[in-house]
């Protein structure tokens, strides 16, 4: 992530990374909403920032780990937030 801010060769790279997996988190959005499982109005690409916006937080400050549980954790607290039911 850092290096995509120093290096204008290697950014384009990784904002097709990431918008690859973006993409795929936004789809099982869609479907949640189409199904009603998400609340009226919930505002996709939000919910997808806050999906990865932990996951990012943690590798940047190394305050904490995400292990499997953990993440299972914060995509519940994403899903209570949104209006979903977790898995």
């Amino acid at each position: 992530m850092a290096e995509a801010q120093l290096d204008p060769a290697f950014a384009p790279v990784f904002q097709e990374w990431t918008d690859q997996r973006r993409a795929v988190v936004k789809a099982i959005f869609a479907r949640a909403a189409a199904r009603k499982e998400l609340a009226a109005g919930t505002d996709i690409d939000h919910a997808v920032d806050v999906v990865f916006g932990v996951f990012w937080y943690r590798l940047l400050l190394g305050h904490a780990p995400l292990e499997p549980a953990e993440a299972s954790a914060h995509i519940e607290v994403l899903l209570r937030g949104i209006g979903g039911s977790p898995p």
